[in-house]
C-alpha cells in the first residue's frame, strides 16, 4: 500500500512539472490555476489541497525544483568516482537542469523576489539545507578535507549554483560562451582548478 505522503509528494510533482509547462510559456501572471490543472490532469479541488491561493504555487515550485537539484547532488556523489569527477558530474548536472528550465527560472526569480518573508525564508532555509551543504561537501571532498572551511565550501557551492543561474538568464553568458557546452567546460575549469589549486597549495603548504 502507498503512503499518503507518497502519494502527496506525487502530486505536488505533477502540479510541478504542469507549471512549468504553462508558466513557461504564458508567464506566473497570465498563467490559470484552472489550466495549470488541466496540464497536471487534476482538479482544480485537487490543486487547492495544496496551495491557498496561485502566489502559493512560488514556494511549492521553489521547493520541489530545489529537490530535484538536490536529487542531482545525491546522484554524482554515490557515483564510484574520485571527488573531482564527482563534483564535475555534479556541476554538469545542475547546469542541464538550468538550461531546460532556463524561462522558468527567469520567470520565477522576480515572483520569488515578491513573496512573503516567511516563505522566502523557507525557501532560503531549505535551499541551503537539501542542496548547498550537500554540494559544498563534493566541494569539501574535491578540495582535500580540512583544505577548505565549511563557509568556504558553502561560498564555492553557492557560486556554482549563481554561475548555472546566470546561463539562464544571460543573453551575454550565451553569446561569449558561444553555447552549453563551451559555458560547461569553462565552468568547470574555474571551478576545479581552484579546488585544486587549494588542495596543492595546502600540499605545499
Amino acid at each position: 500500500m502507498r503512503r499518503a505522503s507518497d502519494t502527496a509528494q506525487e502530486r505536488r510533482r505533477q502540479i510541478f512539472e504542469a507549471a512549468i509547462a504553462v508558466i513557461s510559456v504564458k508567464g506566473f501572471h497570465k498563467a490559470t490555476i484552472r489550466e495549470i490543472a488541466a496540464a497536471a490532469g487534476l482538479g482544480k479541488g485537487t490543486i487547492y489541497q495544496y496551495i491557498d491561493k496561485k502566489e502559493d504555487l512560488v514556494p511549492l515550485i521553489a521547493e520541489v525544483g530545489i529537490s530535484l537539484m538536490s536529487a542531482k547532488i545525491s546522484e554524482a556523489a554515490s557515483l564510484d568516482a574520485p571527488p573531482e569527477e564527482k563534483l564535475r558530474i555534479a556541476i554538469e548536472s545542475q547546469l542541464a537542469l538550468f538550461d531546460e528550465h532556463s524561462r522558468l527560472a527567469e520567470v520565477m526569480g522576480g515572483e520569488i523576489e515578491r513573496i512573503k518573508h516567511e516563505d522566502s525564508e523557507l525557501i532560503t532555509r531549505v535551499f541551503e539545507e537539501r542542496y548547498l551543504n550537500a554540494l559544498a561537501l563534493l566541494v569539501s571532498e574535491a578540495a582535500g578535507r580540512e583544505r577548505f572551511s565549511k563557509e568556504e565550501s558553502l561560498v564555492v557551492a553557492e557560486l556554482i549554483a549563481v554561475m548555472c543561474l546566470l546561463w539562464s538568464h544571460s543573453v551575454l553568458a550565451k553569446k561569449n560562451a558561444g553555447g552549453i557546452e563551451a559555458y560547461e567546460t569553462l565552468l568547470e575549469e574555474f571551478v576545479l582548478r581552484g579546488v585544486s589549486g587549494r588542495r596543492k597549495e595546502a600540499e605545499n603548504g
